[in-house]
């Protein structure tokens, strides 16, 4: 999200140093990064949860072609909502006169770079630091194992009847209503 901001300052600096646009840094300057930055987190996390849902309904599906197909899932939403946006901000350059001019056309580069970043370097980085892989086999919210140092015994959480795995003093709520398999991460008060 930053680093959107960061090319959309140099990009701006280049210009102003190439003499193409005269761009000084004021609030309405300030006012368009903080934008460039909502605008790139919102597109990130649209991404990001359709990899989650995806991670969750394609388990056996291998990681790189998961990541893909979510990006290419969430491509078209990304895509319309950056052009409809790219063309109101145009519209604001050429017809809103002096005042808004510095905003909208430092918030067209960042929208360009936001949406770049969002479809091609937002999914590649989760491959690279193997963050989906972990999640995918449960990383640090793993279930407890039965050894003996765990101490994990079933209670009755007295809520509906869902028992309630104890282990190294915090409590797992059991997804399925039957016998203590395998516990869901969610901590909960110990009786």
């Amino acid at each position: 999200m930053f680093h959107d901001v960061l090319v959309t300052l140099g990009l701006l600096a280049l210009f102003s140093y190439l003499g193409l646009v005269q761009v000084e840094l004021n609030l309405e300057m300030v006012a368009a990064f903080l934008t460039i930055i909502g605008y790139s987190l919102n597109d990130t996390i649209v991404v990001f949860d359709r990899i989650r849902e995806d991670l969750r309904k394609f388990k056996s599906k291998p990681i790189d072609e998961l990541l893909n197909g979510s990006i290419n899932a969430t491509l078209s939403r990304t895509l319309m909502t950056s052009l409809t946006t790219l063309v109101a901000l145009l519209a604001l350059f050429f017809l809103g006169g002096e005042v808004i001019r510095d905003f909208s056309f430092a918030m067209i580069f960042g929208i360009l770079v936001g949406t770049y970043s969002s479809i091609c370097v937002a999914a590649p980085l989760l491959l690279y630091t193997n963050v989906a892989s972990r999640a995918r086999s449960g990383g640090t919210a793993s279930a407890p194992s039965a050894s003996p140092a765990t101490r994990t015994r079933c209670v009755d959480s007295g809520k509906g009847g869902r028992p309630v795995v104890v282990s190294r003093g915090r409590a797992f709520v059991e997804a399925c209503s039957g016998e203590c398999k395998a516990p869901v991460s969610v901590p909960v008060p110990v009786p």
